[in-house]
């Protein structure tokens, strides 16, 4: 009975006609009727009905121009490049699985099908042409899961790294970060089974996606940041490639498989210049595609296991997000001192994607070198010694490692005000931010349909390209929140006879004029020169800390 239930509520599978779609735009626009509605009258899926929406100003002038009404879809420059274009998303989004060359053929034949084009044979030629094309080895042995589950997973990692140095010893994992939010601003996560398009991409306003990559020697690959947008306008003339993190681009913030192929492209030529071959553990995420590489061979943890042996959660990206979070938290503390008025929700606000991504790399650089080895150790890595590197010492407990993480002024209050925890539960408060999409595409619709899908979200890209962050205009002008309070902290010493002739009155005054100095650096793109700031201002908030402790002491 369950499965004639479901039979009969599967919604048919099409692609509208242009006439349809005319309609559709006309019934939503009129009022009273939802996209779920318009769905189930035509016999079609919502985001189908959306797509359409959003897309109505094409559809439009289509008809306008008098297109034939029962056209499907636009026509495209070649039908064997939709094919192919179908087949690499194919690869990409399902090989969290491996992929064989059969199973891709077929694929590809369904896809030919479903299009109309005729004579295409998913032929071997075309498969290594296919894997040529995007570098690729389908059907790739997948090291260390097969058999393995947890109780004897220390003894297969003992076998897998047999021969291998601890320089040569990798893990990667992914990180989600609300980069400007509190606890009272965070979006609300969606349950599970819930994966309403709005509450994600509101959530990927505020939010940035890690990577980030160790080895077992405690050596850091810089990490890469994901942001929502190709150029915030913070990024206006600022050039990719000073920043000091590699940044990429997607509408959700996410890790998409296309994003991770390219980073392990990049980090295999790296390897391969250096003559290595490596280890690379990860885990099993829908966005890390079972490929093979010259120099990189991937490991998979086996499935439930990656937060007992993964060397990342074990205390480095903890680590991490408390460096990142003091930052954060320093930069409240600062803003009161001169803007008295402003509440600490809206003095964090005011952290522009930049400055995220600038505390990103400064707070991954001050995560230990041993901190990474006794992850490693903790997680059931065996120590083998390497030329020059000696073995890391007995732990004496990951609080040792973490203290000097925490200013000493007014942190703790300020973590219960904003947060409401303490300052060591901090790298918990996005633990469950979703870093990649775990729903997936459906691969049984309509290629048509997919094909629309794939070209919404190539135009929804382009567009994020230009999106306007209000926090970054905020950053660009006098803050909103400083027009509040004049500072008057500074009124006194602009009497003092020292500062008679000297802007800088005080060290409240150099922060200030510090973050200034930032952005102009950042709006005339001088890359290398912002870096040298930041640097700059690291030791200059160092100071600043410590003089806020000996005040209160």
């Amino acid at each position: 009975m369950a499965s004639e239930s479901c039979a009969r509520s599967k919604v048919v599978k099409k692609t509208l006609t242009l006439g349809q779609k005319i309609e559709v735009i006309r019934r939503y626009e009129k009022g009273g009727t939802g996209a779920r509605a318009i769905a189930l009258d035509f016999g079609v899926g919502k985001t189908q009905i959306q797509n359409i929406v959003k897309r109505k100003r094409e559809y439009l002038e289509d008809y306008e121009k008098n297109a034939p009404i029962n056209k499907k879809r636009n026509t495209r420059l070649s039908a064997n490049e939709d094919i192919n274009k179908l087949c690499w998303h194919y690869f990409c989004e399902t090989s969290a699985r491996p992929v064989t060359g059969p199973m891709l053929q077929q694929q590809a034949l369904k896809f030919a099908e479903q299009l109309g084009v005729v004579g295409f044979k998913a032929s071997n030629g075309w498969l290594e042409s296919f894997k040529n094309r995007h570098n690729i080895a389908i059907g790739a042995k997948v090291t260390g899961v097969t058999g393995a589950v947890a109780k004897d997973w220390p003894d297969r990692i003992s076998e897998i790294t047999a021969g291998y140095s601890a320089e040569d010893i990798y893990n990667l994992d992914e990180s989600g970060l609300f980069f400007r939010t509190t606890s009272n601003q965070t979006p609300v996560l969606p349950v599970k089974g819930d994966h309403s398009y709005f509450s994600r991409e509101k959530q990927a306003q505020d939010s940035l996606t890690i990577l980030l990559c160790v080895n077992m020697a405690g050596e850091k690959e810089r990490p890469l940041v994901i942001g929502q947008a190709a150029r915030p306008p913070c990024f206006k003339n600022v050039q990719l490639s000073s920043l000091p993190v590699n940044y990429a681009h997607n509408k959700m913030a996410w890790m998409t498989s296309e994003l991770f192929l390219d980073w392990l492209r990049t980090f295999d030529r790296k390897m391969g210049s250096q003559d290595r071959k490596v280890l690379l553990f990860l885990d099993h995420a829908p966005s890390h595609p079972h490929v093979r590489f010259r120099n990189v061979e991937l490991v998979f943890f086996p499935p439930s296991t990656t937060s007992r042996y993964q060397p990342l959660g074990q205390g480095v990206i903890h680590s991490f997000k408390l460096n990142y979070r003091k930052r954060q938290l320093r930069r409240v503390l600062q803003g009161r001192q001169k803007h008295r008025e402003a509440s600490g929700e809206q003095l964090a606000r005011e952290v522009s994607v930049l400055e995220a991504v600038q505390w990103v790399s400064s707070a991954w650089q001050e995560v230990p070198q041993r901190t990474i080895q006794t992850c490693f150790r903790k997680a059931g890595f065996v120590w083998r010694m390497s030329a020059g590197i000696a073995e890391p010492e007995e732990e004496t407990g990951e609080a040792e490692d973490l203290t000097y993480n925490r200013d000493p002024a007014g942190t703790d209050q300020l973590t219960q005000e904003l947060f409401g925890c303490k300052f060591d539960e901090l790298s918990l408060i996005d633990r469950d931010l979703p870093t990649c999409d775990m729903e997936g595409r459906d691969w049984d619709e309509d290629a048509t349909i997919l094909l629309d899908e794939l070209q919404e979200e190539t135009r929804e890209g382009s567009d994020n390209d230009n999106e306007e962050d209000t926090t970054d205009n905020i950053n660009r002008e006098e803050s909103s929140v400083v027009d509040k309070d004049k500072a008057t902290s500074n009124t006194e010493a602009r009497d003092a006879e020292p500062h008679k002739d000297n802007p800088i009155k005080d060290l409240n005054t150099l922060v200030e004029l510090m973050k200034h100095i930032k952005h102009f650096c950042a709006e005339e793109g001088l890359g290398d020169l912002l870096n040298s700031f930041h640097q700059a201002d690291e030791m200059l908030n160092s100071i600043w800390s410590e003089r806020q402790g000996a005040a209160e002491n």
